[in-house]
């Protein structure tokens, strides 16, 4: 059963300028070093660390709350080894949040073009045994 519904869109140009003002650092303020190092061995980087920034706020939205509540390093974009399509992984506050309005699994779409990343997110509970 779905518990709750989130979209985002992130101009991947607004990325691009935060990481050249303000480097690594801005990086490391959003997402996990597993993030950083998927997208960085990526040939269009930019395009996917705003994808993953765009999964982080979808999150955030189906969860009915904002960023300043919750880490965005707290939810982890990841990839099915098999498939490759995008997981989300949460912890800390992020892993509480879903607990409490219990979000059993939270499944999540990307889609990028060259000028805009997009992510939607639908949290769902299990419903009877």
């Amino acid at each position: 059963m779905v518990c709750g519904i989130g979209a985002d869109v992130v101009e991947i140009l607004r990325i691009k300028k935060s990481f050249l003002r303000f480097g690594r650092r801005f990086l490391e303020r959003i997402f996990t070093e597993n993030e950083i190092k998927y997208c960085q061995s990526k040939k269009r980087s930019y395009e996917h660390l705003a994808a993953r920034f765009a999964a982080k706020e979808a999150v955030l939205k189906s969860f009915g709350v904002g960023w300043p509540m919750i880490p965005l390093r707290n939810i982890e974009v990841t990839n099915d080894p098999i498939t490759g399509s995008p997981e989300i992984q949460l912890s800390g506050k992020a892993k509480y949040m879903a607990d409490s309005i219990q979000a059993h699994t939270i499944f999540i779409s990307l889609s990028h073009s060259e000028h805009f990343a997009t992510a939607f997110a639908v949290a769902t509970k299990k419903i009877g045994y």
